[in-house]
């Protein structure tokens, strides 16, 4: 038995998830309940494909990341995860069974909750064009080496890219997502996880079932 869970990052700060935009960091996470095993595949934001469903507004071809935005504004049924999903699987040959999508806020109060993230950090970031909320850019600076980030440095190293390119980004989006599954699977916080994910439930988008998400807590320390 096994499930594929599409991992989706969105630049949007608001708490309800009500407007439709681009999911700009897609991974999947394959997990294998029987083997006890998972793999990750991330897929880059600008690669351009062939989308379904949508011949009726004209659009047959565009970046992946716009799939779960015009399933949303034309109307696809069952929305931008129905048309994700279909993407993936026309292009990949990939059955991607559920979602979970996370904004800013989430993916900051997630790191958070858990007390922060341990990594390493291959070179030293420096990226004078780091955008901010207001619409300007900053100076994130980043030492190489073992490093202990909070959510908010988190979520900057997970973004951050002119300093090389948007393979080396979905490098460290992988690196993040490693950690805070260590993280996540540490003693002193294992018994939290059902309080966390109470906590956090009005600010992560997901169809996965309570049924699903209590299997995939109980495989996790295993894998």
């Amino acid at each position: 038995e096994q499930m594929t869970i599409a991992l989706l990052g969105v630049d949007e700060r608001g708490g309800d998830y009500a407007k439709p935009t681009r999911t700009d960091a897609i991974s999947l996470i394959n997990v294998r309940f029987t083997d006890k095993r998972a793999a990750m595949l991330s897929i880059p934001r600008d690669l351009y494909v062939p989308l379904p469903y949508l011949d009726g507004a004209g659009i047959y071809q565009d970046r992946i990341n716009t799939a779960y935005l015009y399933g949303e504004v034309y109307g696809v049924e069952g929305g931008g995860p129905a048309e994700l999903k279909a993407a993936v699987e026309l292009n990949f040959g990939i059955r991607v069974h559920r979602y979970v999508m996370v904004n800013f806020g989430a993916f900051v109060a997630v790191v958070d909750a858990v007390g922060g993230i341990d990594l390493d950090v291959p070179k030293d970031i420096y990226d004078p064009l780091f955008p901010t909320e207001d619409g300007g850019t900053e100076i994130f600076e980043l030492a190489a080496g073992r490093q202990h980030l909070d959510g908010a440095t988190a979520l900057k190293y997970a973004r951050t890219r002119h300093q090389d390119d948007d393979y080396r980004r979905l490098e460290r989006q992988q690196a993040v997502l490693l950690a805070l599954q260590e993280r996540l699977l540490s003693p002193a916080v294992l018994p939290q996880i059902p309080g966390l994910i109470t906590a956090l439930n009005n600010s992560i988008r997901t169809d996965l079932t309570p049924e699903e998400i209590a299997a995939l807590a109980c495989v996790g320390p295993q894998i």
